[in-house]
């Protein structure tokens, strides 16, 4: 029997729906552009991560006229 605590019964499934789409990507893309794919993926995850943080903070999310940082500010 499973631990109540412990188990979640969607857990299973979604474990399953991971690793279909793995390898599907594998197939799809081939072996050459999985490590570019897991970059992409992994900034997009550190970028909503960061804007979360932010947010939470208080802090106002960067625009996309925000420019670098000893940049001068965006003219009229």
């Amino acid at each position: 029997m499973h631990d109540a605590a412990r188990y979640h019964p969607g857990m299973g499934i979604l474990t399953a729906i991971l690793i279909v789409t793995l390898v599907a990507a594998l197939l799809i893309r081939g072996p050459k552009n999985l490590p570019s794919i897991g970059r992409m993926l992994g900034r997009g995850v550190k970028a909503t991560k960061d804007e979360a943080k932010a947010w939470r903070e208080g802090d106002p999310p960067p625009g996309p006229d925000a420019g670098t940082p000893g940049s001068p500010p965006p003219g009229p």
